[in-house]
């Protein structure tokens, strides 16, 4: 093995999992896996000219973000569904199921509302609040001053919120837990004020 293919080793052991993560929020779990892939492979022959200016991860990010962007242009070229069109398995009936299949369903309801922002607006939302990126971070990935990534990052999170009031009601559990159920999806709590 050389050199250049330990180094790529090294980069991809330590940082796949968290770009296929990213990758599975921003263009959904069945367009993620080739994403990813496509990433993996731009970053190997991108490696001799990496100087080492951002930290891997960050370059990564870019690269990853770059793929995501190709993929959302040709899935929209070829007029194909929006990514993160997933049917919901059914919900099991136990307690502790049951809590479990809320929790999911919040998450689901959160990740269909994102995947309804403008891609710019998820790409920052996603660095940033999914992922943890620094907002330096997360200008260097888009290429952005840092200025236009907090002014592009508070935006799209006021769209989330008005996204969120507009078509989700969420109640607590007899646990205290939060719950998510979109609007006009049959909140059976006689108690609750949802549309």
């Amino acid at each position: 093995m050389t050199e250049h293919e330990r180094q790529f080793q090294r980069l991809h052991d330590e940082n796949r999992e968290r770009i296929l993560r990213y990758l599975t929020r921003l263009a959904g779990a069945a367009a993620a896996e080739d994403i990813a892939q496509e990433t993996f492979i731009r970053a190997y022959r991108a490696l001799a000219e990496f100087g080492g200016e951002a930290q891997a991860a960050t370059w990564l990010y870019r690269i990853a973000t770059n793929c995501a962007h190709d993929h959302f242009r040709r899935t929209a070229a070829r007029g194909g569904a929006a990514a993160g069109d997933e049917a919901l398995a059914s919900i099991p009936v136990a307690a502790e199921q049951e809590r479990q299949a809320i929790r999911h369903e919040a998450q689901t309801c959160i990740s269909d509302l994102v995947q309804n922002l403008p891609e710019s607006y998820r790409v920052v939302l996603t660095l940033s609040d999914m992922e943890g990126l620094a907002d330096r971070e997360v200008a260097e990935v888009l290429g952005l001053s840092v200025s236009t990534a907090k002014m592009r990052l508070h935006r799209a999170r006021a769209r989330m919120k008005r996204l969120f009031a507009d078509h989700c009601c969420v109640r607590p559990d007899e646990e205290s837990e939060l719950g998510c159920i979109p609007k006009g999806g049959g909140c059976a709590d006689p108690g609750c004020d949802c549309p």
